[in-house]
């Protein structure tokens, strides 16, 4: 497995990149925070999605770009003998992420789906995402941690890297189902009960049930017995209740004739009473006759004295009028003659508004562009004092460590360095601070021209809204004084239309005592005649209530004949009310019996349920204590099956410990003894995995050694560790490496021969990749990707030796 092209579009910082990796030793050199380990990173990431990226998903994308634009990473691969392409994306304003696989260069998707994908690679690879970064990414952490790790701490990080550490987790999983099952026997025994004093509690519940179904069939014969006494009793019941109903029958038919002989007699009454009042109405109305006589005649000349009345109203109405029109008149003409004096005044106005206009714009013309100058100098004033700190933070730091310490970027000794790089400093900061007082007085000079400006554009717009208001106020008046003259026209209108009107109604004659007069006579003859009316409409009841009271008596005797039948045939029932109730009092006192019996037999039937589940439960609890005797012996069983297999995997895992130590020793000390020429020809690991250097004969540790050569064995050791994962890797040959920031403290002779020894593993290692931020390596590695930061912080690929870069 190896890479062939790589194309990052707004991942973190790049854009738009483009690489082809070729076989052999491939160095990607860069400043530290250009992007060179997220190329790693977006190989992973591509490969196995967001679980292999170091932040979350929506950090993934290019900062800046806008929300719809997409992100991506194209990985094409050789694993064993298939060219791999995968694509995955993140698409749309909700980063959505889409994923996809082709294989060898077919144009439809083998397997879509990000889950898919991931899914697919490491079954392909025979790796997940954290193996897959174990085997072929050393970092200078891990280095570091090697080389100052306790013993014993040493020995844990080697097995987790070799993923030795996954027996532990197996054997503590066995530890704890023993821990389980000891604990469930322990909890079962805790609750195991006597199964012989069970079994004797059930066969004393059967003895029960028996007696109980026995008493339950005695009262079932009781309860038939009682059930023909309790219809013996209702036949008898039901026979007197007959005889009840014929009786309340014809008791009823009595009771409603004599409420109709009682209506009648009331009806007679009343009726002959309303007949002696209409009688009487009838003489009072003949004496009031001749007084309704008058009554047509004061009506006709009341009617005509009220249409008087109104005209004279109207034309009072029209006099008032006519008497207020005139001031209305002389108001408006004065209003009118007041808005034309202040219209002329206000005309005025209007050429100093558009004078001032102008002058405004002109002034915030110059206020933008002194704006945009206060802008550009605080600008300029800021980066440079930016520069300064940086400078003189750098400077300090240097001054500092003295000219005996490195370069804490390169690891080179300053040594007569440091005098020149200390005058080169300064210089630079004494020009940054002259630069940063001629910015000062520009800018503070600007401010006061901008701070005038401003106060000139507050007093234009001040006086442009007084003119504007004015004019405002003009273009009202203008209206007010249309409307004026409007009004003067329809007054004068309104005036000649009064004066028409009175002239009509000049010889109009109105007395008003008489109206009066003549309104009360009107009231009295009102008051004769509705009581005329109503004495008349009395009267003429007198024929009907006559006959009404002819037939009421006729009734009234029909109806006391009736009254003798119905007492006749009620007496003809024989109803006797003692007996009745005798009768009920038998039926109730059977039924009570039949209840009270049938209450006893429900009771006994509840029983036999009771003691029936009673034996199911005792039945049950009798199986669940053997289950539970079956179940300790199964758990103990699984205890002893358990402890052989946990004795199995300690003595697989020291098996598999004891055989890796001497094979990763092996390794390690093959490319030390590649990268020192020799000189260094055995590294041995003892049972902690502490490194030891043969040296003359004699073994050491590498306390006894420089700390270059200290490091130079720890990143063998690590490279060893990637070699035996990649060929433990599901039988699959993994043909790359990454190596992050490994030379640290190493010299040039010691870079050359690191490098040298990483060429002789291209037998297994077909790409080595080596990220660094040390550019003097650039002339030993065959191929350079040289990463550099634009000033929009981009990052983009330069390209040395023979690699094809297609870039954006």
């Amino acid at each position: 497995m190896h890479l062939k092209r790589i194309h990052l579009k707004n991942y973190r910082k790049y854009q738009d990149v483009d690489i082809e990796f070729p076989t052999g030793l491939i160095g990607i050199v860069g400043r530290n925070g250009s992007g060179k380990s997220t190329l790693i990173e977006a190989v992973g990431w591509c490969m196995y999605g967001n679980e292999a990226a170091r932040t979350k998903k929506d950090e993934i994308k290019t900062t800046g770009i806008s929300k719809g634009e997409d992100c991506s990473v194209t990985l094409e691969m050789i694993i064993g003998s298939d060219m791999i392409k995968i694509v995955r994306e993140l698409k749309g304003k909700n980063d959505s992420v889409h994923a996809s696989v082709f294989l060898n260069e077919s144009a439809s998707a083998h397997v879509r789906g990000t889950r898919e994908v991931s899914e697919f690679v490491a079954k392909r690879t025979g790796m997940d995402h954290v193996a897959f970064f174990i085997s072929v990414f050393a970092k200078q952490k891990e280095l570091d941690s090697l080389s100052e790790l306790r013993p014993g701490e040493r020995k844990k990080i080697i097995m987790r890297l070799l993923r030795i550490d996954k027996i532990d987790n197996v054997i503590s999983a066995i530890k704890r189902d023993i821990r389980i099952s000891k604990d469930k026997i322990l909890a079962l025994k805790d609750n195991l009960e006597d199964i012989e004093l069970l079994e004797g509690r059930q066969n004393k519940a059967l003895e029960e049930e028996k007696q109980a179904i026995e008493q339950t069939k005695t009262h079932n014969e009781m309860i038939k017995e009682l059930k023909v006494t309790v219809e013996r009793e209702k036949v008898e019941c039901i026979a007197h209740k007959k005889r009840y109903q014929k009786h309340n029958i014809a008791d009823k038919n009595c009771v409603e004739i004599d409420e109709k002989v009682k209506s009648a007699k009331e009806k007679r009454d009343r009726t002959l009473s309303d007949l002696e009042d209409a009688e009487t109405s009838e003489k009072k109305l003949q004496n009031i006759l001749p007084q309704l006589k008058k009554y047509a005649d004061i009506k006709k000349e009341k009617d005509d004295l009220d249409l008087l009345y109104g005209e004279f109203t109207k034309k009072e109405e029209l006099t008032l009028q006519y008497k207020n029109i005139d001031s209305k008149i002389e108001k408006i003409r004065s209003d009118n003659e007041k808005f034309e004096r202040d219209f002329t005044e206000l005309a005025y106005s209007e050429p100093k508004l558009k004078e001032k206009e102008k002058r405004l714009a002109e002034q915030e013309e110059c206020k933008e562009e002194v704006m945009k100058s206060v802008s550009a100098s605080s600008s300029k004033l800021e980066e440079s004092k930016r520069q300064r700190a940086k400078l003189q933070k750098e400077f300090s730091k240097i001054e500092k460590i003295g000219q005996d310490s490195k370069c804490p970027t390169c690891q080179r000794p300053l040594k007569d360095y440091l005098a020149s790089v200390s005058k080169h400093f300064s210089d630079e900061i004494s020009v940054l601070d002259e630069e940063i007082q001629a910015d000062l007085k520009m800018n503070e000079q600007l401010k006061q021209n901008l701070q005038s400006i401003k106060k000139d554009i507050d007093k234009q717009s001040k006086d442009i809204d007084a003119l504007e208001t004015k004019k405002r106020d003009k273009e009202l008046l203008q209206i007010q004084l249309q409307d004026g003259k409007k009004s003067l026209g329809i007054t004068n209108k309104e005036k000649t239309g009064l004066e028409s009107r009175l002239r009509k109604l000049s010889s109009l004659k109105y007395d008003r005592k008489h109206h009066l007069s003549i309104n009360k006579q009107l009231a009295e003859l009102s008051e004769i005649k509705d009581e005329s009316i109503e004495l008349s409409t009395d009267a003429k009841r007198i024929p009907n209530l006559s006959k009404q009271h002819n037939r009421t008596l006729k009734m009234i005797s029909e109806l006391e004949k009736k009254q003798m039948m119905a007492m006749t045939k009620l007496d003809s029932v024989g109803y006797d009310e003692s007996e009745h109730q005798k009768a009920e009092d038998d039926l109730e006192h059977a039924i009570s019996e039949h209840g009270k019996v049938r209450e006893a037999w429900i009771q006994l039937k509840n029983d036999v349920k009771m003691i029936a589940s009673e034996i199911a439960q005792i039945v049950k609890r009798i199986e669940d204590e053997k289950t539970k005797r079956v179940t300790i012996e199964t758990e103990n069983k699984k205890i002893i099956l358990r402890s052989k297999l946990e004795n199995i995997m300690n003595n697989f895992k020291q098996d598999l410990i004891s055989r890796i130590r001497p094979t990763l020793s092996k390794r390690t000390s093959k490319l030390f003894s590649k990268i020192t020429k020799g000189r260094y020809s055995m590294i041995e690991l003892d049972e902690e995995y502490n490194i030891k250097i043969e040296d003359e004969g004699n073994s050491f540790t590498t306390d006894r050694f420089s700390g270059g050569e200290g490091d130079l064995a720890n990143l063998c050791l690590r490279i060893a560790i990637s070699q035996e994962l990649a060929e433990r890797a599901s039988g699959m040959e993994v043909n790359f490496i990454a190596l992050d920031e490994i030379f640290g403290s190493q010299d040039e002779e010691r870079k050359k021969k690191i490098l040298e020894a990483l060429s002789e593993l291209s037998n297994q290692f077909k790409q080595i990749l080596v990220i660094t931020h040390v550019e003097d390596v650039k002339e030993i590695l065959p191929y350079v990707l040289s990463l550099k930061e634009d000033s929009e912080n981009v990052t983009k690929i330069e390209t040395e030796g023979r690699i094809t870069h297609l870039a954006q």
